[in-house]
């Protein structure tokens, strides 16, 4: 094995800078800090493998509580790679970018995600914004837009041409260890990579947990494989493959969610109107009658179990981003 050189230290600096990036942007800076070492010390550039480079620059990492992590992106093809915190909690990776408020809507952005319904993995602009109402310190639509656009600058989340957000394939690297730690039931695993899944398919045979990201499951079928590798054994000649991901839900749907929601906003606040003058006559009619003693002792206080928040969580989701679909 070669030595960690002035190479290995000018490669570590150039992907710290950048943090996430594609590995071919990532052997190019390697080969670039051969160059300038080699015109530096005016030697002929000497190269080390990449692969074995990146591996002593990751070795090098380990012990800071940081590591070098690999990953496909769902959509493109391209392999990224990221330099992670392994240590701590992995939200906190944000805190440099955000303020505290900022940070607990991406929790909860991050949360409807992954309880989405039908593996959807996936959350529509107005049930998004509807979950800053929910934050300690409520925000304005417009502010809740405008972090939503920065999260999506900044490559944390990915915004659909139809609107929907999803996590990126940077979220996915620097939060594996979260999501996988507090969304224990909902964390889906490619059956061949081994590797989350927030776009793919799923095996259409009933109870088989067979899924693959879409990239995976090409060049599984390109092997010349027609059935599902899982004990299942189902054909995949004449069945299709359920989708994964934003594809779970239909524009048709989304277009139906979308005028419903109007529907609902316009009714309520009819009824807000009809409701406002009865109300303003009985407050006048309460403040002249006595008031009533006070109760010896408040109600308890009803927590909620960590299983009926999330169960809550669902609902809400499920109400705002319904999938069910149109008659």
């Amino acid at each position: 094995m070669a030595r960690y050189s002035d190479v290995h230290r000018l490669f570590l600096q150039s992907l710290i800078s950048r943090r996430f990036l594609s590995i071919k942007l990532a052997e190019k800076l390697y080969d670039r800090a051969c160059e300038i070492v080699a015109a530096a010390e005016g030697t002929e550039p000497s190269r080390q493998p990449f692969e074995a480079a990146l591996g002593q620059v990751g070795d090098a990492l380990g012990p800071i509580g940081l590591e070098i992590r690999k990953l496909q992106d769902e959509g493109t093809k391209v392999i990224m790679m990221a330099i992670v915190n392994t240590k701590g909690d992995a939200i906190a990776q944000v805190a440099t970018e955000f303020s505290p408020n900022e940070i607990a809507y991406f929790k909860l952005i991050v949360e409807v995600i992954m309880l989405a319904p039908s593996e959807s993995f996936s959350v529509s602009s107005i049930a998004a914004i509807k979950e800053s109402t929910n934050l300690p310190s409520k925000m304005t639509k417009t502010e809740a837009e405008s972090t939503l656009n920065a999260f999506v600058s900044r490559g944390w989340l990915i915004k659909s041409q139809r609107g929907r957000y999803s996590l990126s394939t940077r979220s996915l690297m620097e939060l594996q260890t979260y999501l996988k730690t507090e969304f224990v039931d909902e964390v889906l695993e490619c059956s061949l990579c081994m590797e989350i899944v927030t776009k793919g398919i799923a095996c259409p045979s009933a109870r088989c947990k067979t899924r693959m990201h879409k990239h995976c499951y090409e060049t599984y079928r390109a092997q010349g494989h027609k059935v599902c590798p899982s004990d299942c054994g189902a054909s995949w000649n004449d069945i299709q493959p359920i989708p994964v991901g934003e594809d779970a839900v239909t524009e048709r749907q989304d277009r139906g969610r979308a005028r419903r929601r109007v529907e609902q906003e316009e009714t309520m606040e009819a009824e807000a109107e009809e409701y406002d003058e009865p109300m303003e006559a009985s407050q006048e009619l309460e403040e002249e009658e006595e008031e009533p003693e006070a109760s010896a002792s408040p109600p308890p206080v009803q927590r909620k179990s960590r299983q009926q928040k999330v169960s809550q969580r669902s609902n809400a989701s499920r109400y705002y981003d319904d999938e069910a679909e149109e008659d």
